[in-house]
C-alpha cells in the first residue's frame, strides 16, 4: 500500500537521512579501530557509545517513518520488539514533522520588477494535509500499540 505518492516525495529526504546515519555508524566504526590501534581506551569507549546510543536510535526512528510513509504496518517492521524496548513514537513523528511536513512550491512567476517569486500552496491546504498526515500517525501508533 502506498500512501499518495508516497507521501509526495517526502520520504526522499529520510532515506537520504538514514543513509547518512549508516555512513556515520561506519565511519565510527572504523575511528574505533584506529582509537584501539592507537591504544586510546576511553576514546574508543566514547565513540562506541555515541555509535550504540545515539546513532542506532536516530537510524532505528528514521527507519520507522520510512516505514510509516511507505504505509507498512509496525508489526511488519518490528515483528520481535521486547517490551520495555519499544520506540519513542515522538521521535518518529518530529522526523516525519520535518522531513515531509513542508509546504509546497507550486510555481513561480515574474514580478513587475522583473523578479522571479516563488508560489506556494495556500496554508489551509497545507494546515489540511498536515493534519491528515498526523492523523494517519497517530492511527498508525495506535495499531502499534494494540
Amino acid at each position: 500500500m502506498r500512501t499518495e505518492t508516497i507521501r509526495e516525495n517526502g520520504y526522499f529526504y529520510i532515506k537520504v537521512k538514514i543513509l547518512s546515519l549508516a555512513a556515520e555508524a561506519k565511519i565510527i566504526r572504523k575511528q574505533e579501530q584506529k582509537a584501539r590501534a592507537h591504544g586510546n581506551r576511553s576514546l574508543r569507549i566514547g565513540l562506541a557509545d555515541h555509535r550504540r546510543g545515539i546513532v542506532r536510535h536516530e537510524a532505528r526512528h528514521a527507519q520507522l517513518a520510512y516505514g510509516f510513509l511507505r504505509g507498512m504496518p509496525y508489526k511488519r517492521m518490528e515483528a520481535k520488539c521486547h517490551p520495555g524496548c519499544g520506540p519513542d513514537f515522538a521521535k518518529v513523528k518530529s522526523s516525519i514533522e520535518r522531513y515531509v511536513c513542508a509546504r509546497r512550491e507550486i510555481g513561480t512567476e515574474v514580478d513587475e520588477y522583473g523578479y522571479t517569486v516563488t508560489k506556494w500552496e495556500p496554508i489551509e491546504e497545507f494546515n489540511a494535509r498536515k493534519a491528515q498526515l498526523l492523523a494517519d500517525f497517530d492511527k498508525w501508533v495506535a495499531e502499534a500499540k494494540a
